[in-house]
């Protein structure tokens, strides 16, 4: 999952940190390569369709968060659990 961050709105990491769940097992975290990769071909994607309505002005807004997807965003990604040894079936 792909969090948005924008300063402008309220929405910094301590600001995504303290609205995530008490009971989630996510961690935030920076995108990695992967990340990068995903968020640059959603957005693109969003671009296209902002482009084919006649929303350019908003799709040129987009594009501008695409080519800089790590200032702009950060990853949920589900915490490791480590298992309990006591209850290890190995």
């Amino acid at each position: 999952v792909y969090l948005r961050v924008a300063e402008e709105w309220g929405l910094d990491r301590a600001a995504l940190e303290r609205r995530r769940g008490k009971g989630a097992k996510v961690a935030l975290e920076d995108l990695d390569a992967e990340g990068v990769t995903d968020v640059r071909e959603l957005l693109g994607f969003y671009a296209d369709e902002l482009k084919a309505t006649d929303q350019a002005a908003e799709a040129e807004r987009v594009l501008r968060l695409a080519a800089r997807p790590v200032a702009h965003f950060l990853m949920a990604v589900p915490e490791r659990e480590q298992t309990d040894p006591s209850i290890s079936t190995e």
